[in-house]
This record gives structure tokens, C-alpha cells and sequence, in this order.
């Protein structure tokens, strides 16, 4: 009876140490398989911050190309306006020319 009794619970140590065995590495599985998530979002994480910062300096180079562009068109604006004046005085002057050549007649 105890020869039964003790090859029983051996049996049952056996199992259950079999069990404990298995269960330990699908933990460690499962601990792997986190670290490793936690790894990769770390990575992602550092993808986003660059892809923002990447963003955010684009952003900045297109404010700054736009301001060049506007300062750029306001100076053009002002040459042509300055032009419009001296093709003005230009013509004033001729006409003044002409007036005073035909008083001269």
C-alpha cells in the first residue's frame, strides 16, 4: 500500500513538475515576446519623433520659402511701380517737349 501510494504521488510530482516546466516557459515566451513589443515600440516611438521633427522643419523651410516669395513679389510690385512712374515721366517730359516745340513754331 504505501509502495502504491508513494509511486502515485512520485507520478503526480512528475506531472505536475512536467506542467510547472511547461507553464515557466511559456512564461518566458510570453516575457520575451514583450520585451521585444516593448523594444519594437520603442522604435516606432523614435520613428514618429523623427518623422515629426522632419515634419515640423519642413514646415519651417516652406514659411521661411513663402516669406522669400513675398518679399520677392513686393520688391517686383515696387519695380514695377517705380517703372509705371519713370515710363510717366518720360511720356510727361516728351509731351512738355513737343508742347514747347510747337509754341516755339
Amino acid at each position: 500500500e504505501f509502495s502504491r501510494q508513494r509511486r502515485e504521488l512520485t507520478e503526480r510530482v512528475l506531472v505536475l513538475t512536467d506542467q510547472l516546466t511547461a507553464a515557466h516557459l511559456e512564461l518566458k515566451s510570453k516575457d520575451e515576446a514583450l520585451e521585444a513589443a516593448g523594444e519594437r515600440e520603442r522604435e516606432l516611438e523614435e520613428m514618429v519623433d523623427g518623422a515629426f521633427t522632419v515634419a515640423r522643419e519642413s514646415q519651417e523651410e516652406i514659411h521661411a520659402i513663402c516669406a522669400q516669395g513675398l518679399e520677392q513679389s513686393l520688391k517686383a510690385q515696387q519695380v514695377e511701380e517705380k517703372l509705371v512712374e519713370m515710363q510717366e515721366k518720360r511720356r510727361d517730359s516728351k509731351l512738355r517737349q513737343r508742347g514747347g516745340a510747337c509754341q516755339m513754331e
